[in-house]
Parts: C-alpha cells; sequence; structure tokens
C-alpha cells in the first residue's frame, strides 16, 4: 500500500513539473496541456495564460512532454551571474615597519582599485584581478619635510591575479576569499636622501570581498584586504616592508 501511494505521489508530482508540447508542420511550437484528442483527426491544447487552440493532426509533426520551466527556475537562471567589474576606494591602514617612526613612518592613506574584477569558473573556485594604486603620507609630514620641497609621500601601484573561492552565496549576498600575486611599483618619499626612488617588486594581497546584489546589473562590494610588498630601495638606504590592511568599498556590473 505504500509503494502504491509512493507510485502515485511520483506520478502526479512527474505531470506536474512536465508540460505538452506541440511542434506544428509550419514551425509553431504550442506549450500546454492537451484537454482533448480525437484520434486520427484533432487535439485541443490549453495554455499556460489559458488560451485554448485546436490544431488538425494533419498539421501536426510531433507532440512531446518536456519540463516545464517555472518562475523558480527562471530566478535560477538569472542567479547565474558570475562575476563582476567594477571599482572601489578605501582606507589604507599602514602595519608594523611601514607604520614605525623607525621604519616607513606612514600614515592612513587611501587606496584606489581602478580595476576591481572577479569571475566565478565554477561554483565554488573562480579568478580575482585588481589594478590598484595607494598612497601614505608621512607621519608630521608638513611640519617636519615641508620645506625641503622633497617628496613626503609613499606611493605604489600593483597588478595581481589570483584565485577567487566562493564561501557563502545567496541571491543577495556572495561572499568570496581571493589571495592574488603581482607585479608592484613602489615610490619612496625622499625623507632620507637626496632624491626619490621608484622601484619595482612582487606584491601579495589577501582579503575577503562581499558582494551585496543591488539588482540584476549592479552590486554594491565591501572588501578588507592584507597587501604586503618588500622594494629594495638602492638609493643609500634599505629594504622597505610595506604591510598595509584597506577597508574598501564600490560599485561593481555583475556579469553574466
Amino acid at each position: 500500500m505504500l509503494l502504491l501511494l509512493i507510485s502515485i505521489n511520483t506520478f502526479v508530482f512527474a505531470q506536474d513539473n512536465f508540460q505538452d508540447v506541440v511542434y506544428l508542420k509550419n514551425g509553431s511550437i504550442i506549450h500546454g496541456m492537451i484537454v482533448e484528442q480525437v484520434p486520427g483527426k484533432s487535439l485541443k491544447i490549453e495554455t499556460i495564460d489559458k488560451n485554448v487552440f485546436v490544431f488538425q493532426l494533419e498539421d501536426v509533426e510531433k507532440i512531446t512532454k518536456e519540463l516545464l520551466v517555472s518562475t523558480t527556475a527562471k530566478e535560477a537562471v538569472e542567479k547565474k551571474r558570475r562575476g563582476f567589474i567594477g571599482l572601489s576606494l578605501g582606507a589604507s591602514f599602514p602595519l608594523g615597519k611601514f607604520a614605525d617612526e623607525n621604519g616607513g613612518k606612514a600614515d592612513v592613506g587611501l587606496q584606489f582599485n581602478l580595476v576591481n574584477f572577479g569571475y566565478k569558473i565554477t561554483n565554488d573556485v573562480g579568478i580575482a584581478f585588481v589594478w590598484m594604486g595607494a598612497s601614505n603620507a608621512l607621519k608630521n609630514a608638513n611640519s617636519i619635510y615641508g620645506s625641503n620641497n622633497q617628496s613626503t609621500e609613499w606611493t605604489y601601484g600593483c597588478l595581481m591575479v589570483g584565485p577567487l573561492l566562493n564561501l557563502s552565496s545567496n541571491k543577495k549576498v556572495d561572499v568570496n576569499l581571493r589571495a592574488m600575486i603581482g607585479y608592484a611599483s613602489t615610490d619612496a618619499p625622499a625623507y632620507n636622501s637626496y632624491y626619490s626612488e621608484t622601484v619595482s617588486s612582487t606584491a601579495f594581497n589577501i582579503g575577503l570581498l562581499m558582494r551585496n546584489n543591488l539588482s540584476k546589473d549592479f552590486a554594491l562590494n565591501l572588501s578588507m584586504d592584507y597587501y604586503t610588498t618588500s622594494p629594495e630601495f638602492k638609493g643609500g638606504w634599505h629594504t622597505q616592508v610595506i604591510n598595509t590592511i584597506t577597508i574598501g568599498v564600490g560599485l561593481a556590473y555583475r556579469i553574466k
């Protein structure tokens, strides 16, 4: 008896999730439910919007049963926006020797991501790319170094790429972890030499990115990233480790 009930429920469920599809010889395709059929002569089909059509069988090429695409299924298709591209702005907080008075003397600065890109190749793994620029002024720069007409800011830019891991996602919010490596160019201030210097180095970045989907096309990005690079300066001094934590916000276009 139990098996009979399960079989009946399965059959009803299957019927609810399938629809009749009539393919006509003139190329038209009608979706709905066949409500009447006269063997060898005609059939009557009712569409989802309650329109009723009658066709002669001689005009019909074939009749099939196909999976019904529900509103829920359409929403699931709409959710499959796998990527984003946009820009963001954030506060850059120096850490360790970069902020130390006996080290980099860096103060809180700004970081601007000119390109902030991510794309999920699968549901859980994708690729991230960032093109960014940042600036951290020296602490008390105006009072100590301002009269010397020297550079009083650390400025640096970087191109980075790496894996994007999906930690959590739903229709409104996606949370991703990104770990990137790239090429950095750093301009040192001239407070400890006669001239400033630009040096290239390898940079690393790891951070969390939370994407709030405002609409089907746009998202608000909130991010927190740890950035590090160690340019080796040769203008009379040393290697400077640059470590920062950046908290940013930005707008992105969602990519299908």
